[in-house]
Order: C-alpha cells, then structure tokens, then sequence
C-alpha cells in the first residue's frame, strides 16, 4: 500500500486546492511520521489524510486569526467558540475547551474542527482493539491506550 500523496489529499479534500501543495506536503509528511501503518492496517491512508486536513486546517484558522499591527504580529489563541461579546467596555468570552472534563488533550483537541472528528472516530473504529484487550497499556507520551509495542503515535 503506498502512502498517501498531495494529489489524494486534494481529490477528498478539495476546499485546499487554493493552497500551495508545500504547504500541504509539510502537514501530511507529519501525519506520515506520526501515524503507524501497522497499527492502522487499512484505515492507515484515510487516517493520514484526515490528521492532515485537521492540523492543517487549524493551521489556517491561527494563519487567520493573527492580526497585523505594523511590525509586529499578534497571535490570537483562544480556548474555544466565542461565546459572548460586548461594546465598549470590551468584554470576550470564550467556550472551554473540553481538555477540563476528558482530561485528555490528545483527543480534546480533534474537536476543534470536523475533520479531527471525524479522525478520532476512525481511531475509535480502526484501533478498537486497542482499548479493549486486558492486557493493554497506557502510552506516557500521548495517553492512548494500546497494545504491543507501539499505539500508533511517535514514541
């Protein structure tokens, strides 16, 4: 099975077709080094090209949300949807993120976009066997549960 490339991503992904395939190839070479085929089996290309769209799309949203005041630049990092706003007296609020109550940032964090959604469903489907064998072990780097010797992630 060979690895996905920049020309898959863009047949399922057409909506970054307006981007630069370096771009690109920069976020799907880091799913490619994160991800395990092995552990993956058949899900392991579509798991790929979901990570990528899901870091590359918060990628956009940060490239976005910066805001250009002449030679500096400040990045604007917010821990959820906005939630409320006011007038003149400036007042933003924010949603928590969810980490508060999973206590899990690895899998909070593909709530953020319908793409990382959808990637920790496929988690959910293609690594089952994963969470569920007695003789499972907790990875100290990302909080996944596996088992063997790997849970998929670079550790």
């Amino acid at each position: 099975m060979a690895d996905p490339t920049v020309a898959d991503f863009k047949s399922l992904f057409p909506e970054f077709d307006p981007l630069d395939d370096a771009v690109i190839t920069v976020w799907l070479d880091q799913a490619l080094a994160t991800l395990s085929s092995s552990n993956w089996g058949v899900c392991y290309n579509e798991a790929v090209l979901y990570l990528t769209a899901h870091n590359l799309a918060l990628s956009q949203k940060r490239i976005a949300s910066a805001q250009v005041r002449g030679a500096n630049v400040l990045i604007s990092s917010t821990a959820g949807p906005l939630t409320s706003a006011s007038g003149a007296g400036l007042s933003v609020s924010y949603a928590f993120s969810n980490l508060a109550t999973t206590g899990n940032a690895n899998q909070s964090q593909y709530q953020k976009t319908d793409y990382g959604q959808y990637y920790a469903a496929l988690k959910v489907r293609c690594l089952k066997r994963l969470f569920v064998s007695p003789s499972r072990r907790r990875c100290g780097i990302c909080g996944n549960f596996f088992f063997g010797s790997c849970c998929g992630c670079v550790c």
